[in-house]
């Protein structure tokens, strides 16, 4: 998994509206979501619409392997932090290897502090070979489609 951060402002990022479970896209608006990166290389941002800046996102991954009957954890040797993430902005949160990771069920673990969210932490589902785009939080305070987001005490 490399581990080299990356923001983005330039390029734009969509929020995925219509998934295969839907019948028409969801009229709601995201503020927070994963993207893919350019062409689907492995690279997954988060894109914050949130109309404010997040004070700080930390990004790490964790899951499993199994082997016979046996699941081995695995977690990222490194986090991905960023501060200060401006609206509109897109940061680097993972890296997944389309041939390595694909023996591996992976979920994004997300550490988010801003004026409005306070100190969250949001679990995305655990996905094999990495999690694709998705949702995490919509305009109306709930999480995206099997997303966990639990609000911690401040420091």
């Amino acid at each position: 998994m490399n581990k080299k951060q990356s923001r983005r402002t330039t390029e734009p990022f969509h929020p995925p509206r219509r998934r295969p479970w839907q019948t028409s896209p969801d009229p709601r608006k995201p503020l927070l979501w994963l993207a893919k990166g350019r062409e689907d290389d492995g690279e997954r941002y988060l894109v914050n619409a949130t109309g404010e800046t997040l004070d700080q996102v930390i990004a790490d991954v964790g899951g499993c392997i199994t082997v016979d009957d046996d699941a081995l954890p695995v977690t990222s040797e490194s986090p991905y932090t960023y501060r200060n993430v401006a609206n509109g902005e897109a940061v680097k949160v993972e890296h997944f290897d389309g041939y390595y990771d694909l023996d591996y069920l992976l979920q994004i673990v997300l550490e988010i502090q801003s004026p409005t969210l306070g100190r969250v932490i949001i679990l995305t589902p655990p996905e094999k070979g990495g999690v694709g785009e998705l949702v995490l939080l919509w305009e109306d305070g709930a999480a995206g489609r099997h997303v966990s987001i639990k609000e911690i005490a401040s420091d």
